[in-house]
């Protein structure tokens, strides 16, 4: 899960804190939630084409980018394309085959590959990275995943949420997260990271948009803010279709 040591290079209200009161333990919860999302179990069954549009808001200036990925991960399969300034570039893992190239510079060197950073490590973050977002709660079943016993509730834009805390073995991840569940349907809202556990810094993503697809139901827009404020950092539109 190399993502969770990379997410701050990708990357609104106010919150209270309630006392935690006698619950259902927060494993079961999770479970609910996956239930919720993916009843018949098919995430780690996935294949799809993903496109995703995305804006970022870079110190006042904002920036648009595309990424067309293909998934199969009962093959273990991933494969993006996008382009970054004049390059197109191509990233792709297979089990553990790796293909890392600019496309409209076939012949390129290792140094320029290296100065454009296009390399089998960039690949596999980008795998984690996109697994881990469109895949919650599912992937809240890794391991490595430490889910904290309590519940407790916290208001996000006027509505009560029930949040669980989870932490990861240092050698998964470092950063502290909280997942924000609807109090009725499980529904997974928003989760937060936190790089030193504090939330007075890290971000806010909130799983909008949901979609129905493959029996699943996944996020269509994940829209990040910065801890503490809330300002907009970025917005990501996701579509879905048949591989």
């Amino acid at each position: 899960m190399l993502f969770l040591r990379c997410i701050s290079l990708f990357v609104i209200s106010f919150v209270i804190t309630f006392p935690t009161k006698a619950q259902i333990p927060a494993s079961q919860l999770i479970d609910k939630s996956i239930l919720y999302h993916d009843p018949g179990n098919n995430w780690n069954k996935l294949k799809a084409h993903v496109e995703i549009n995305s804006v970022v808001d870079r110190k006042g200036v904002i920036d648009s980018s595309f990424r067309s990925i293909n998934m199969d991960l009962s093959k273990g399969f991933f494969e993006m394309s996008y382009k970054a300034g004049d390059d197109d570039i191509l990233m792709s893992i297979d089990k553990d085959n790796c293909i890392a190239k600019l496309v409209n510079q076939p012949n390129a060197t290792a140094e320029q590959l290296k100065e454009k950073n296009v390399n089998c490590e960039r690949v596999k973050m980008y795998n984690s990275y996109f697994r881990y977002l469109l895949g919650m709660p599912m992937k809240l079943k890794d391991p490595g995943t430490i889910i904290e016993n309590g519940i407790t509730q916290k208001t996000y834009k006027d509505k009560v949420y029930d949040v669980v805390t989870v932490n990861y073995d240092p050698e998964v991840g470092t950063y502290t997260w909280l997942f924000y569940f609807d109090q009725k349907t499980a529904e997974l809202v928003l989760m937060e990271f936190s790089k030193d556990g504090s939330f007075e810094n890290g971000e806010t993503i909130e799983l909008n948009n949901k979609v129905k697809y493959q029996k699943m139901i996944l996020p269509g827009q994940l829209v990040w803010y910065v801890l503490p404020d809330r300002p907009f950092l970025a917005e990501e539109n996701i579509q879905y279709s048949k591989l």
